[in-house]
């Protein structure tokens, strides 16, 4: 009975590692991204496009979906259960060049490093366990902009289960709400 007891413990509280990896280029106006966990096993894979009024999402479990641009900003209030993931690892490249131009990606480099700076001490201050690294390539005489990320979130499945026990809680409040 204690094995037993020991083992489902054990596999509420062992850490899953998803990487998340993404990138978006400026000539294909797409994003693409892909998640695996302990960086190995696929589990996800998909692209963004914007067309017209509508993102276009492409991924593994579904042909595509058409969703309204204005719903994307709607999104925001459905999340709030993923504060409770937490991100160990972010790093970023990003590609930038003007065709042309020298001293303006100069400009945009020390801008870049600049606000890199501020804003890495400000969210080392809240996770300390947080690491971060954005790198920055400048191409001279080439119109470029690429970004790439990646990304480690570490949770278990104790966090899933409390994840759907508030969205549901949520949805059962709202629904009482509504319906005084």
């Amino acid at each position: 009975m204690i094995l037993i007891i020991s083992a489902i413990f054990l596999a509420l509280i062992f850490p899953i590692f998803v990487s998340v990896f993404a990138i978006f280029r400026k000539d294909g106006k797409s994003l693409a991204f892909e998640a695996y966990i302990y960086g190995m096993i696929r589990v996800f894979k998909g692209s963004i496009l914007q067309r017209g009024g509508f993102f276009i999402v492409k991924h593994t479990f579904k042909k595509a979906e058409y969703i309204p641009v204005y719903d994307i900003f709607t999104f925001k209030k459905s999340v709030k259960p993923l504060n409770d993931y937490h991100i160990i690892s972010l790093r970023s490249l990003t590609e930038t060049g003007i065709g042309g131009d020298a001293f303006l990606p100069i400009i945009g480099a020390d801008s870049f490093a600049l606000i890199n700076g501020i804003a890495g001490e400000i969210i080392t201050a809240n996770k300390p366990y947080l690491k971060i690294r954005n790198d920055l390539n400048l191409y001279e005489n080439e119109n470029r902009f690429n970004l790439f990320v990646k990304t480690v979130v570490v949770f278990n499945l104790l966090m899933i289960i409390l994840s759907v026990i508030k969205i549901l809680t949520g949805k059962l409040f709202y629904a009482i709400g509504k319906s005084k």
